[in-house]
């Protein structure tokens, strides 16, 4: 049994292709909404759905990604269709989660080329000034060194 789960790091057989177009699986989907959904809202939604999933698949539920995949295997979530896994999460009020129900990968946040140039060249003159003013005597006194008491 140990041998059929699977961890975060292992892909999953579907994700070759769908890399190479930015996209997750459905399953990877299912891991990344389902490690953030606690054990309470785990038993609220399986509750919820008392009279969908059977005592046994019930009873295979043991965090988020397992009630996804059962929710899978009862054909009320598929790759075109997660409308009812909005729905659940709107309900059990976990808003946070709902940019995550998607198969888009997140893109990594690239740095405004204005403000790294506004960045660099505002360290470049404003150091060498600071630097300047001290040495004409502009800057605040030190209080010890030159003798000034």
């Amino acid at each position: 049994m140990a041998a059929l789960k699977r961890s975060r790091a292992q892909a999953w057989p579907e994700e070759r292709g769908d890399r190479e177009h930015g996209l997750y699986s459905l399953h990877r989907m299912f891991d990344i909404v389902g490690t953030h959904l606690t054990h309470r809202d785990v038993r609220v939604l399986s509750f919820l759905f008392v009279d969908v999933i059977d005592d046994y698949e019930r009873g295979m539920i043991r965090s988020g990604r397992d009630f996804l995949l059962a929710l899978e295997r009862q054909g009320r979530c598929d790759e075109t269709n997660f409308r009812q896994v909005l729905q659940l999460l709107r309900i059990i009020t976990r808003h946070d989660l709902l940019p995550y129900v998607t198969l888009k990968r997140r893109r990594a946040v690239c740095p405004d080329l204005v403000d790294k140039y506004l960045e660099e060249t505002s360290i470049r003159y404003v150091t060498p000034r600071a630097h300047s003013d001290a040495e004409h005597g502009l800057g605040h006194p030190h209080k010890s060194g030159w003798g000034h008491d």
